[in-house]
């Protein structure tokens, strides 16, 4: 198995974010918000990890935190193997 280069994990897609239509909707706002400062920024893994997170209330509860105080998701809030859409399915 291949560990995706930070370039792959940076361009990677995020997952479909599940919840009611308002909560997908602001949670794909605050998403985006978060992903263009986190990719610059975050560990790959870290970012890897936040690009699987599918649950849209994850994202409204930790739109004003810093990453060092974000509420890590549980496993219920994550989709698959996160490496698996960087990979093109291959990790």
């Amino acid at each position: 198995m291949n560990k995706p280069t930070i370039t792959e994990v940076a361009r990677a897609k995020p997952v479909g974010l599940v919840g009611t239509p308002k909560q997908v909707a602001f949670g794909e706002s605050v998403r985006r918000s978060m992903l263009a400062v986190l990719r610059r920024s975050a560990p790959e893994d870290v970012l890897e990890l936040l690009l699987s997170v599918k649950d849209a209330t994850w994202w409204i509860a930790n739109r004003n935190k810093p990453l060092d105080e974000i509420r890590w998701p549980s496993a219920h809030q994550i989709s698959g193997d996160p490496s698996s859409r960087i990979n093109g399915g291959h990790g």
